[in-house]
């Protein structure tokens, strides 16, 4: 092999592993993306939550006393 066909096999190859990076790149960037949903939607209902035990309390201010003592 010449050196040029030398030369240019190492280009493709260098070529190929970039395109199968890019492509491993994208799949984990899909993947978290993806987590980053889920850990929003968990975030939403876990203030939705509290803020529903906020209401609760606001609205029945005797039961923070016995809340406050089992700790």
């Amino acid at each position: 092999m010449t050196k040029a066909q030398e030369f240019m096999t190492a280009v493709e190859e260098n070529n190929l592993f970039n395109h199968y990076s890019v492509i491993a790149l994208r799949k984990e960037n899909k993947n978290l993306q993806e987590d980053k949903v889920n850990l929003e939607f968990k975030i939403f209902k876990l203030e939705q939550k509290l803020k529903s035990c906020e209401d609760f309390l606001n609205n029945n201010p005797h039961l923070e006393g016995l809340i406050n003592n089992n700790k």
